[in-house]
């Protein structure tokens, strides 16, 4: 057993590409692949690094806990009123583990790109 959470992050669709004023959504995948079980899952407001989409989160399987080789997904939905290209969003979730240490907080985060296309 480790002293740490390890859990992989991927996303569906990514680099994301769409035609502008178009909604793209892409399905993110935690998996726990071991050290603790994760609780108290949090999926936030996805964070535009650069450009001027607008990202929100859509369905979402992540609450509660997420035993040890479990998986939740949840959609992040985009749209764009500009063509831009190459630009970026960060994904992310944070949940708690009981640890050696006690509770400890974990965070994880992926960087999602995306072109918003000329119709």
């Amino acid at each position: 057993r480790g002293n740490f959470a390890q859990t992989a992050m991927s996303a569906s669709i990514n680099p994301l590409e769409f035609e502008v004023f178009a909604n793209a959504t892409s399905v993110v995948t935690i998996t726990n692949i071991g050290g603790y079980t994760l609780s108290d899952i949090v999926i936030p407001t996805p964070i535009v690094i650069s450009g001027s989409a607008v990202a929100t989160i859509g369905a979402n399987t992540c609450n509660g806990s997420l035993a040890i080789n479990g998986s939740c997904t949840y959609s992040v939905n985009i749209t764009d009123s500009i063509v831009e290209q190459d630009q970026s969003l960060n994904l992310g979730f944070s949940a708690k583990y009981a640890g050696p240490n006690g509770e400890t907080v974990y965070n994880r985060s992926l960087l999602l790109s995306y072109t918003s296309a000329p119709l």
